[in-house]
């Protein structure tokens, strides 16, 4: 059960963006890579722009009952999420892969979805084996973390970029030897002053935190297109 996220994950306000593309075809809910939005959008049915190939969704985070709902682990969060929009197929332990794999569709849309099981320091190791056994382009891969300098909820989309001291994303670096791959950045910060970030990412949500998630003013789930 994900314990952060309303049951209906699309307020009326966000489905409605669908339909408000302009008169060019310009869509509100898409735009330049790096632009803060407060919420993109993820649902069946959309037509999303991206390349004809299946799509690798990785969300980050650490395996295990004690990590769970913290705030390190929002990408197994929001990957949860995504999996019960569409038509997926159970999780899978690939201990070969390293990582818990369910694939499916949404709309019309090949996926797989993946949540790395070694630990979020260690999580390039299982990336670097879902590109080589499912050969996905870079293009086609998207790794979904949390983020300590963005706003609880406020989301970013990145590329070619550093890892601004995110351990999973810079060992995902470390070992693909690239930097130069899609990411879905959603903010849990700021953090307090008083607090290590270690110690902070580890922590749970707190109730004004699932708040702001659950009344549907930030996002948890994300349309992009492919860059």
């Amino acid at each position: 059960m994900c314990l952060i996220f309303c049951s209906n994950p699309f307020p009326r306000r966000i489905l409605a963006c669908r339909a408000a593309r302009g008169k060019g075809g310009e869509d509100p809910a898409q735009g330049n890579t790096g632009r803060v939005r407060d919420f993109l959008i993820f649902q069946n049915g959309y037509t999303m722009v991206v390349s004809k190939n299946m799509l690798l969704i990785i969300g980050l985070g650490n395996p295990g009952r004690k990590f769970k709902s913290t705030r390190h682990n929002l990408g197994f969060e929001i990957i949860n999420l995504i999996k019960k929009q569409g038509n997926f197929s159970v999780w899978q332990n690939k201990k070969k892969l390293k990582s818990k794999i369910s694939r499916g569709k949404i709309g019309e849309r090949k996926i797989i979805l993946a949540k790395p099981q070694t630990f979020m320091n260690q999580s390039g190791q299982a990336v670097k084996l879902l590109i080589k056994f499912y050969k996905i382009p870079l293009k086609n891969l998207w790794i979904i973390q949390d983020d300590l300098d963005l706003e609880t909820g406020k989301i970013k989309i990145k590329k070619n970029s550093g890892s601004g001291g995110h351990k999973g994303i810079q060992s995902i670096i470390d070992e693909l030897g690239i930097k130069n791959f899609n990411r879905l950045k959603i903010g849990i910060g700021p953090k307090p002053i008083k607090i290590d970030s270690k110690k902070f990412v580890l922590q749970k949500f707190t109730k004004s935190e699932k708040e702001i998630f659950t009344r549907g003013q930030s996002p948890f789930l994300a349309l992009w297109e492919a860059i």
